[in-house]
This record gives structure tokens, C-alpha cells and sequence, in this order.
């Protein structure tokens, strides 16, 4: 599979804390944010979602423990709950992605189809969209895109762009781009 080269969502830092001022009463000041730590999501698998996370897309596992302590448990608000979890991270980066699988508490599938308010989706960066949907493919991935869509329009025109699902239905954009989001938007932003 190709190099994934960057994450696009969560490796960009927001530097907003003490001292960030602002101008417009419709703007939320973070008192102490300073940067953008990691994202986490919820699976019902673990073991599941860790072969397509770190054997399809290549991410590598930094460590695995299972989390039944009492702080935890205040912190997501389930007495019973025990978090079965992995630390994983897109090499060469610090992006960090927690995935956790609850157990002990009955849980709801949720319906994560894009159009649906409160769903998300995670974007990696790929040297190679091409082989990359070839092996994704040949996996038996459960592709969202009919084929490589070509960006004709927007801050990463001339790129391509794939999208697929996790195992759980969690939509996954894959990325070829000559530039990352945040310098195309930066770029766009100063031009215009």
C-alpha cells in the first residue's frame, strides 16, 4: 500500500489560549487550549478495527491496555464501563488516534452516513490513490466512492480524493493532494 504520508484532520495544532484576543462577541474563547491533542473513536471491535486501521492503512500501534479505573469511568460518565483501548499513530507524525471499544455498558450503533448531523470522518493523506484503491479493493473494503474522484474545483483542485468505511460504518477520506489543506487554505485565503 502507499506511504500515508500526512493526516489531514487532526495533526494541524490551534494555537488559542491566554492572551488569544478576539473582536467578535460570536467567537468562543478557550481559557487554556493551546493544542489539538488527538481524536478518538468508538468501535464495536477492537481487534477488528485495528486490522483495517494499522494492517490496511498503515498506521502503527503505540499501545494496547484495557482501562477500568474509577476516574475513567467519571470522566465518560458509565460506572460499569471498562475501555478496551489502543493508542495508534500515523508514523513519521504525532497525530494520535485513540480507538476504544466500551464494554460493560449497552451500546447503540449510530447511523454514520455523512448527511447525518453529529457523524464525522477521518482524511489521510496518500502518496498513491491509485495503488491504494487497487489494494483496498483487492482487501474487499467496503468502498463509498464508485472510483477516483478528481477535484476540479476548491483549495486542493487537481487532487483526488476516495472515500471508504471502517468496519463500523466510520466514513475514511483518502487524500492525494501536491498540497495540504491547511497551506491550500492559507494560500486561497491570502489570494482572495
Amino acid at each position: 500500500m502507499g506511504e500515508l504520508a500526512d493526516v489531514l484532520v487532526w495533526a494541524t495544532s490551534a494555537q488559542i489560549g491566554p492572551g488569544s484576543s478576539s473582536t467578535s462577541s460570536d467567537t468562543m474563547k478557550f481559557s487554556g487550549a493551546s493544542e489539538f491533542s488527538h481524536i478518538a473513536i468508538h468501535v464495536s471491535n477492537l481487534e477488528r478495527s485495528l486490522e483495517f486501521y494499522v494492517g490496511r492503512l498503515g498506521l502503527e500501534v503505540l499501545t494496547e491496555f484495557v482501562e477500568d479505573g474509577e476516574s475513567a469511568r467519571a470522566a465518560i460518565g458509565y460506572r460499569d464501563a471498562v475501555l478496551n483501548l489502543a493508542m495508534l499513530r500515523l508514523p513519521g507524525t504525532q497525530a494520535i488516534m485513540e480507538v476504544i471499544e466500551v464494554q460493560n455498558v449497552s451500546g447503540t450503533p449510530i447511523n454514520p452516513e455523512q448527511a447525518n448531523p453529529g457523524t464525522c470522518h477521518i482524511c489521510f493523506y496518500v502518496d498513491d490513490l491509485d495503488a491504494t484503491w487497487a489494494e483496498l479493493e483487492a482487501f474487499g473494503s467496503d468502498m463509498v466512492s464508485t472510483g477516483i474522484i478528481d477535484l476540479t474545483e476548491g483549495p486542493l483542485e487537481g487532487g483526488k480524493v476516495v472515500f471508504l468505511k471502517d468496519p463500523d460504518g466510520i466514513r475514511i477520506e483518502l487524500l492525494q493532494a501536491d498540497l495540504s489543506l491547511p497551506d491550500a487554505v492559507l494560500a486561497d485565503t491570502a489570494s482572495g
